[in-house]
């Protein structure tokens, strides 16, 4: 199909689209809206006749006020004198006030007087009002003296407007002589002087059996509870509700109904509109297919003959399209003649690169050949698909006898490939008497290709076992000279060599002091030595890490009386734990006391124990000085302390690597948490049994 009657067919669909989505529009957004209009202002009709009735009973009460606060009503009550029901309850006077019934009831519950008259005005008698008003009747229950009661009853004649008041003189003082009742029939006359008021239709339905069906139907939505129903009946709009009596039930329904005009403008409105879009949008298409036809589709096949020509000719030879104008098409011309001068650019750029690439490549070769270090390449299953020379070398196998063999033929203690991700660190092997670091594999993707890296630290370690004898050497040899030193002072302090100074007795003193001080940092040197050594071995028992912390704190609590901080241990009652008692006091000792000595006076400590599934958590907050965040891991290191540490308290720096090495000893991990400014936590996780052997270098 050609491009110009594809044009054809969208714009064709597009008005029918446009078309749809107005009638959609309207049926679902403007013709609801109208209905809702319709649907209010009905309502609101019904809502005034409604109203009006209640404005009838407003007038038949202002009526009723003249004729129960008079004097001659007031001494009839107690007179019976006939002479005023003959010259004031005539059926002329009746109609002149527009009303059906007049009673007048004693204070003793008997009708003194009673009128009543039918619509063709003859006197009628009506069954509880003129023959007798029940003494339970809501017309005979006043508010107060001054106050009347009104509203709509059911009586034989059918349902009426009724208004009551309490008999009083004109002057409204009493005491009630009795009760005046006016009624006034709510019949279908009455309904059409409604609606003649109002200018729409008006009916009123007792609610009994036989009214018309759309009445019915209203009735039974009304009587479960719906306040106002809308319906459309025979092309009209039609609203109901209930009007109640004086006790609140439900007496009869009003009927309002009135021309649908609202719906019907709307519906013309739409016509209209259709018709208009339709016209002007044929006439658009028209327009467009022919600009269309003259602007684009001759010029795209003038460009599609170019492109034809440059084709046969060759993309690199000096053929170009001609560009016509400053449009789009123009734009589609010039920018095929830009892609052809890059592609000229780009195969030169493609020739240049290539021999960048070759170059690059020998010097990665000869960096790979020339490496001190080791170089294993792992493909996704762990076989070696490259290895340097360094690294046969310190495999102590030819390199051609280690590509293809799997990792775990060229060192056969070391875990299987996907397991060797997980290591933090370099894994140690004794091969060839030498000591190789195997470096933890880098993968360029899960499953893709990985790197390790040999190492040979043989010289390295043989330094740091030469350091960590001297230590202990130096930390054995200064034992005995301090015990001694300790001896002296102590016999000195004693009076052994005779009674001392103030000054004398003050320097053994300072020589104690600096003594003990002197014995912690060798002891701490040798347990380093010691745990670095791997000679400690845990003396595992059932412990309670909840006891075991309340002794260190009361332990601790004479220095923490003395700096001014508060100290305090919460968590579970008892957290049972498979530990070596004497080396976790050891712990919690170093860390209450480094939050002791670094947080001021007037600060807290907090020492939380708590089981959590099968581990154990102990953290020590206090509200110290805290760790700047790029340190917190460093104050780990030996012999390493912080930048605020050092001003404020001296120390050796090995009471926190101690801590470690004893937690990781059981299985556990210590780390530091601060945001830098004020406090730190010191968190201890143990596993609360004896948990399995670690994966560990040899």
């Amino acid at each position: 199909m050609s491009l110009r009657y594809r044009i054809a067919i969208v714009l064709a669909v597009s008005i029918a689209v446009l078309l749809a989505a107005l009638v959609l529009a309207h049926r679902l957004i403007i013709s609801r809206a109208y209905e809702e209009i319709e649907r209010n202002e009905v309502i609101a009709e019904l809502q005034n006749s409604s109203r009006l009735i209640e404005s009838d009973l407003d007038a038949l009460d202002i009526l009723l006020v003249d004729w129960s606060t008079w004097d001659d009503t007031y001494d009839f009550i107690q007179t019976r004198d006939p002479k005023y029901v003959t010259s004031n309850l005539t059926p002329n006077i009746l109609e002149s006030l527009h009303v059906d019934a007049f009673i007048f009831r004693s204070a003793s519950g008997e009708n003194v007087a009673a009128r009543a008259r039918d619509s063709k005005g003859e006197a009628i008698q009506i069954a509880g009002l003129t023959n007798r008003i029940p003494d339970n009747s809501p017309l005979v229950k006043f508010p107060s003296a001054n106050e009347g009661v009104r509203g709509l009853i059911n009586t034989s004649q059918g349902p009426m407007l009724v208004v009551a008041r309490q008999i009083l003189r004109t002057d409204e003082s009493g005491p009630p002589r009795g009760v005046a009742v006016m009624a006034r029939r709510l019949d279908e006359e009455h309904a059409q002087a409604l609606g003649d008021r109002l200018n729409l239709g008006v009916m009123i339905y007792p609610i009994v059996a036989g009214v018309p069906a759309d009445v019915a139907r209203a009735e039974q939505r009304l009587s479960r509870g719906e306040e106002t129903i809308v319906e459309v009946v025979d092309g009209r709009i039609v609203a109901y509700e209930y009007l109640r009596d004086i006790s609140g039930q439900p007496l009869v329904t009003l009927r309002v109904d009135q021309e649908r005009t609202i719906v019907a403008q709307s519906a013309r409105t739409l016509r209209a509109l259709l018709i208009t879009i339709t016209v002007t949008g044929l006439l658009l298409v028209v327009n467009l297919a022919v600009a269309f036809e003259f602007a684009v589709l001759r010029r795209l096949v003038w460009l599609r003959r170019d492109m034809s020509t440059i084709g046969a000719a060759g993309a690199g030879g000096p053929l170009r399209a001609r560009v016509h104008g400053n449009d789009e098409i123009a734009s589609v011309a010039a920018g095929v003649n830009e892609m052809l001068d890059r592609l000229d650019a780009a195969a030169t750029e493609r020739m240049r690169l290539m021999e960048t690439v070759t170059d690059q490549q020998r010097l990665s070769d000869a960096a790979f050949r020339e490496m001190e270090e080791g170089l294993l390449v792992l493909d996704g299953e762990g076989r070696c698909t490259a290895c340097n020379p360094a690294g046969a070398r310190l495999l102590g196998t030819p390199a051609e006898r280690v590509t293809g063999r799997h990792i775990s033929e060229l060192l056969p203690a070391l875990a299987p490939a996907d397991e060797l991700t997980r290591f933090a660190g370099p894994q140690l092997y004794e091969v060839g008497g030498r000591t190789v670091a195997v470096s933890r594999p880098v993968q360029d993707r899960p499953g893709g290709l990985s790197v390790v890296v040999l190492r040979d630290v043989t010289e390295v370690l043989d330094i740091e076992r030469l350091k960590r004898d001297l230590v202990a050497t130096v930390s054995h040899e200064l034992r005995t000279p301090l015990t001694a030193i300790r001896g002296t002072v102590d016999m000195l302090d004693g009076g052994d060599a005779g009674r001392l100074t103030e000054v004398q007795s003050r320097l053994v003193n300072l020589l104690r002091t600096n003594a003990d001080r002197l014995r912690l940092i060798v002891d701490d040197l040798l347990d380093i030595g010691a745990l670095d050594g791997g000679r400690v071995e845990l003396a595992r028992d059932d412990g309670d890490l909840m006891e075991i912390t309340r002794r260190v704190v009361e332990d601790l609590g004479p220095q923490a009386e003395a700096a001014g901080v508060g100290i305090r241990v919460q968590g579970d009652e008892r957290v049972m734990a498979v530990v070596d008692a004497q080396r976790m006091r050891q712990v919690l000792d170093n860390l209450i006391q480094n939050a002791l000595k670094f947080t001021p006076r007037g600060g807290s400590v907090t020492v939380t124990v708590r089981r959590n599934g099968h581990r154990v958590e102990i953290g020590v907050t206090d509200t110290g000085i805290g760790i700047p965040p790029d340190e917190l891991e460093r104050v780990f290191e030996k012999f390493y302390r912080t930048r605020r540490a050092s001003q404020v308290a001296r120390g050796t720096g090995l009471g926190l690597p101690i801590a470690r090495s004893i937690v990781e000893l059981h299985g556990g991990t210590l780390t530091a948490q601060s945001d830098g400014r004020t406090g730190t936590t010191m968190q201890v996780s143990i596993p609360a049994d004896v948990p399995a052997p670690p994966l560990a270098p040899r």
